[in-house]
């Protein structure tokens, strides 16, 4: 086998249909490791002892020639190769190198074969990346998007898998829904950034594909017609529990829908003449409590929900995990698509809405009533630094009262469409001291 000296030599190195291995030269125990891409990462294979009086044969990354320069490589590599003399030393040598290179066979991120799957990598990118870097709202999504998305990927070598593995699933999903596609392209660059980042894998093949949508699609602008409304407030108050007034609340309280479907008993206080629910911070979003004001038809709404003994949920799952909440929004929003096309007047039809665009919808129509900004924001849970800059930093007002009466605006307006009838004058908020 041939054996490159210089760097020259080393980058004229031609890729193939496999990775192949290449002896450096003058640098005992050094590799570079050509993959069919063409990207170049150093190695050191050696053998080590495997703690039963024998030994085995290991492979040590390094990181791409980009990443490590020549030199650099070749001192890790001798100091590797001395420490392979007694077990003790190759323990430090793991140590030594653990934020530079990982040992990749035998590998503590592999599976017991020796081979680092997709799903031990997006395992890995879930509990040391998403975990710690995203919101718990952010990495959960991801978790179930890694759990429907890549089965046919979880059993396969991570760096096996290919740009034009990477590029089939993301037509197959655009031709479902182009948003999520793009947001299924992020997920995986980001899976296989982190590997790349930790040095569990070479490369990535996602790292080129380029958005498949403008940002500007993303943002959605939807918000759901009158007719809709009225017909989707009519078949929901019909509909038993829990679906039934899990999706009056929705239109009602324009929170997220994994926020309502979480509501517990015990944040919510129905005593007084102001009942209010606290969704926990922890279960927000925006990792702010947010405390929302309940008028009187939502409080009609949770009292004719019977409560199951023991269980704080008030939407537990109807499955044998009745301590998790209800879940199977898509066959759900399926169910009310339908009954809402039949019940809708001849010649309207139903556009393309979604759970999330009540609160947009919501929003729209108290704005045009001329309910302020920092209200609506308060309502949403939305940042006011972001709309109000360096004066949210002073203004501290929750607008509790502004915000119970735009909802109850919002309410008498539901109830409306609900009865055929279109309310469409702008009424006032009243001022509060």
């Amino acid at each position: 086998m041939a054996e490159m000296i210089t760097m020259k030599e080393i980058e004229a190195l031609k890729a193939k249909d496999k990775a192949y291995p290449t002896k450096v030269g003058g640098r005992p125990g050094l590799w570079v490791e050509t993959h069919p891409t063409g990207t170049k990462s150093w190695s050191v294979i050696c053998r080590i002892a495997d703690g039963e009086g024998g030994d085995k044969l290991a492979r040590f990354n390094l990181g791409t020639i980009k990443q490590t320069k020549l030199s650099k490589a070749g001192k890790d590599a001798a100091t590797i190769m001395a420490a392979t003399l007694e077990e003790r030393a190759v323990m430090k040598a793991e140590e030594t190198f653990s934020r530079r290179g990982k040992r990749t066979s035998p590998n503590e991120d592999a599976a017991p074969d020796g081979v680092l799957t997709f799903g031990l990598l997006a395992d890995k990118y879930l509990k040391r990346h998403a975990s710690r870097n995203k919101k718990a709202s952010s990495a959960h999504h991801d978790k179930l998007a890694i759990e429907r998305e890549f089965k046919d990927w979880s059993a396969r070598p991570a760096d096996a898998i290919t740009r034009e593995d990477v590029e089939e699933k993301l037509e197959r999903k655009f031709e479902e829904a182009e948003v999520a596609a793009e947001r299924l392209r992020v997920l995986i660059r980001m899976i296989f950034g982190f590997g790349v980042e930790k040095r569990l894998i070479a490369e990535s093949p996602a790292h080129e594909i380029k958005a498949l949508v403008k940002a500007s699609k993303i943002e959605r602008k939807v918000t759901i017609p009158k007719p809709v409304i009225g017909s989707y407030v009519r078949i929901a108050s019909a509909l038993p529990a829990p679906f039934g007034p899990f999706l009056l609340l929705l239109a009602h309280l324009l929170q997220r829908r994994n926020e309502i479907a979480g509501m517990r008993w015990q944040d919510i206080d129905l005593d007084g003449d102001e009942p209010t629910w606290t969704i926990p911070a922890d279960m927000t979003k925006a990792s702010r409590e947010q405390v929302v004001p309940l008028v009187p038809a939502v409080v009609e709404i949770i009292r004719s929900i019977d409560r199951v003994p023991g269980n704080p949920l008030v939407f537990p799952a109807e499955s044998k995990k009745r301590d998790k909440p209800i879940s199977g929004f898509s066959k759900l929003k399926r169910r009310i698509d339908g009954l809402i096309e039949d019940d809708l007047p001849e010649g309207v039809s139903l556009n393309d809405w979604r759970f999330h665009d009540w609160r947009r919808s919501g929003a729209s129509y108290l704005a045009s009533q001329r309910v302020p900004t920092p209200v609506l924001a308060a309502l949403l849970n939305h940042s006011q630094k972001q709309l109000q800059g360096i004066t949210a930093i002073y203004n501290l007002h929750q607008y509790v009262a502004e915000r119970r009466e735009a909802l109850e605006m919002w309410s008498s307006h539901l109830e409306a469409l609900r009865d055929g009838r279109d309310e469409g004058k702008v009424v006032k908020l009243r001022e509060h001291a």
